[in-house]
């Protein structure tokens, strides 16, 4: 989280960790899945301009709801860390320009001047003009992961943003776990011992 998303140790980092927990219990990516995923899906949201604890969200969201379209957590991440690269691709840009007539780079630009989710303006404007046709979503992105992350997005979009929400609200998550994992007898004896 400090190296590629920029989140300062600390109380910012604690904040993230919350944000990342939440996410994890609201799906089926818990957050051990997430950090073994972190440094090359950092990297992936970084090269967006994305940061902090919105990145954080974004990516813990999203996860969530890619998983929503795999077979476990590792395929999920794949097809997200997929989709983020894809989507910035010169083939894919091409397209939505010749095809769709839609300038995703200015999109993705315009959202990261204005302060706005580049990675949410990018799935939005995507989602517009492909309009679930699994036809235009295959004109759009022929890569098969790729395909798989934006159906299961476009299909749970109001999941993400719940659980985006509810992870960039969460506060003192990961302490109130430690302190019911501590209050079990097991750990109890270990500490004992």
């Amino acid at each position: 989280l400090v190296d590629t998303l920029n989140i300062k140790p600390g109380q910012e980092l604690q904040n993230a960790l919350d944000t990342l927990a939440v996410a994890g219990k609201e799906g089926n990516v818990e957050l051990k899945d997430m950090a073994a995923q972190l440094p090359v899906l950092g990297a992936s949201f970084k090269a967006m301009q994305m940061g902090g604890r919105e990145a954080a969200a974004t990516m813990g969201a999203a996860l969530e709801v890619s998983r929503k379209g795999a077979g476990d957590a590792n395929e999920a991440a794949n097809n997200l860390k997929n989709f983020m690269q894809k989507i910035v691709s010169p083939t894919t840009l091409q397209k939505a320009k010749k095809v769709f007539g839609l300038d995703l780079y200015k999109v993705i630009q315009d959202a990261q001047k204005s302060g706005r989710n580049p990675f949410e303006a990018a799935m939005e404007a995507a989602m517009k003009v492909t309009n679930g046709d699994q036809k235009k979503i295959g004109e759009l992105f022929n890569d098969v992961q790729v395909q798989n992350f934006f159906k299961a997005a476009s299909q749970n979009w109001g999941d993400y943003k719940r659980i985006k929400d509810k992870a960039l609200n969460a506060s003192g998550v990961v302490d109130e776990d430690f302190e019911k994992i501590m209050a079990t007898s097991k750990m109890q004896m270990e500490g004992f011992k």
